[in-house]
């Protein structure tokens, strides 16, 4: 997708746009690295029974996402389900903004640390095997928000 940034852009936040008729788009210099659809923004994660925004769990795992780059995320998101409410096409009880930056971030720190890890000879780039075979993303817990 080739998108005219100029004359779609809503907001940026660092690399991340919301982009009109779009969604959120990472886009470095003049391409579009990443693209999350405007009717994708409130697709849900299962996090040991606490469900969380997909999008930054997701992205969290990836080498190429530092911390300023996800925390310009989640502020791309926030504005972006706002902006996009009409399309939500179902109702989200309970979704928490904080549960779900809480364990992104830590994610996001986790890829960093396993992101060069080997395993005999073989270079892992799937980082969340990774995590499974050093059994660390079980240890993030969950934060106690009152309700």
């Amino acid at each position: 997708m080739n998108l005219s940034l100029s004359s779609t852009m809503v907001i940026s936040f660092g690399i991340w746009h919301v982009i009109e008729d779009v969604g959120v788009v990472k886009k470095e210099n003049t391409l579009e690295d990443y693209i999350i659809n405007k009717e994708r923004l409130w697709e849900l994660y299962d996090w040991e029974g606490t469900p969380v925004y997909d999008w930054p769990v997701h992205l969290s795992e990836k080498t190429w996402m530092t911390e300023p780059m996800l925390a310009d995320l989640f502020n791309a998101l926030i504005f972006a389900q706002e902006y996009f409410a009409k399309e939500r096409k179902s109702t989200l009880d309970d979704i928490s903004w904080a549960q779900t930056m809480y364990y992104s971030q830590h994610l996001q720190k986790m890829t960093q640390k396993f992101a060069k890890l080997e395993v005999g000879n073989v270079n892992i780039t799937d980082v969340s095997n990774a995590f499974k075979l050093a059994g660390e993303a079980s240890d993030i817990t969950h934060l106690n928000i009152p309700k």
